[in-house]
């Protein structure tokens, strides 16, 4: 007889959600840190900010790995 699974409690849960959002974000912050930058919100608090334009210039574009029709890449 297995006496450990009458001596088990359940797993006790905070009740609170994952934040999804800030779990990518700071996966995103692991590859990309120079992408991140410090602003001022509605209520004047300095958060921290993605910079789209820097994360679209470390990505680059589709185009610049595959190229388009047209372009010199694709000839």
């Amino acid at each position: 007889m297995n006496m450990s699974s009458e001596n088990e409690q359940p797993e006790v849960m905070s009740g609170e959600s994952l934040d999804i959002s800030e779990q990518r974000r700071d996966e995103l912050k692991q590859l990309f840190p120079g992408v991140f930058t410090e602003t001022t919100n509605a209520q004047g608090e300095t958060v921290e900010a993605i910079d789209f334009e820097r994360l679209k210039a470390e990505l680059g574009s589709f185009s610049d790995v595959y190229g388009v029709r047209g372009s010199p890449l694709s000839d």
